[in-house]
């Protein structure tokens, strides 16, 4: 009896053991992986940049930051991650801008009104907290993690647990361990340019042309609401000056209910005046005409995202003067 105890223990213990090496391993070298948005912004440390902007995949395919480089004479880069929710958008500048050490000077963050409803409403998965598991150890990053788990027991399970989240998540992970790779800023391999942005030379589907969105959902998410809050007051913090602004969006194929936009705006108005921040809204951009400048009803494609980006760049030009 005791020899099969004693068994029973020396498995459970080299298993933990196995199970500490794992979680090492894969928490070390997942980080190293920058062919991944997440991960190429997170190994930038002791930075310096002029312009930053964040949001969801409205950043990240819209905006052609060359063409801000070239004319306002800064330096740019895109914080945008695509199918993303203001809650891990505020994670990713935290770590960015408060344990990595990176400067920013000006901050402009998107907002629409698919960015202020209940993201599970915008998004098929908001959070990705999987990206973050190297970093769980980090008091506030768990707690960010478990704040927009539906499971918090389970949040527990994957801080203490060696190897459970990674375990769970496998699918998600098996291409950064078995393919490990540092990318070399300008690849094509990454899928973004070197300033992260994703610019898609496609144009609007059929599909999409056919059919006419109709937004009704007047109920704006406070949670979410209150992480864009977060963002803009870790920015203030930090002495960087922050902008909201709206993309373009292909407004003939979609409305809105009246009351749905009344609140969606008056979100925009509380939360600028509180903070005594600009607003600019390009959602009606001559460019909003033409079909062939959208790669679906909210995404510009890269022939629209210069253009926006031509004349965004000249709206800062003008409105703020040299940078």
């Amino acid at each position: 009896m005791g020899l099969k105890i004693s068994r029973v223990f020396f498995f459970c213990f080299l298993s933990f053991g196995l199970f500490f090496i794992l979680d090492w391993y894969f928490t070390t070298i997942i980080k190293k992986n920058t062919v991944l948005k997440h991960y190429w912004l997170l190994n930038k440390k002791n930075e310096q940049y002029d312009i930053a902007f964040i949001g969801p995949s409205r950043v990240l395919n819209t905006l052609d930051l060359s063409i801000f480089k070239d004319k306002l004479h800064v330096k740019p880069i895109n914080l945008g991650l695509s199918g993303t929710g203001y809650a891990e958008l505020y994670l990713m500048l935290k770590l960015f801008v408060e344990e990595n050490k990176n400067q920013i000077k000006n901050l402009y963050i998107e907002i629409s009104y698919f960015n202020v409803i209940n993201p599970d409403s915008s998004f098929s998965y908001p959070f990705h907290e999987y990206y973050y598991f190297p970093y769980i150890k980090k008091e506030f990053v768990y707690d960010i993690i478990k704040d927009n788990s539906k499971s918090k027991l389970k949040c527990v399970a994957w801080k203490y647990l060696p190897f459970f989240r990674y375990a769970e998540f496998n699918l998600n992970f098996r291409p950064l361990i078995l393919f490990t790779s540092t990318a070399h800023e300008g690849t094509v391999d990454m899928g973004f340019d070197k300033y992260g942005s994703a610019l898609i030379d496609s144009y609007m589907g059929e599909d999409v042309k056919r059919e006419k969105g109709i937004y009704s959902n007047a109920k704006m998410d406070g949670k979410t609401i209150g992480y864009l809050i977060s963002m803009i007051e870790l920015a203030k913090k930090n002495k960087i000056n922050v902008t909201l602004f709206t993309a373009p969006s292909y407004t003939k194929l979609f409305s809105y209910s009246t009351l749905a936009l009344y609140n969606y705006k008056e979100v925009i108005k509380t939360v600028t005046n509180k903070y005594k921040i600009n607003y600019l809204d390009f959602e009606c951009h001559p460019l909003i005409n033409d079909e062939k400048f959208f790669l679906d009803r909210t995404h510009l494609n890269k022939e629209g995202a210069i253009i926006f980006s031509e004349m965004f760049s000249d709206t800062l030009n003008s409105f703020y003067g040299k940078m």
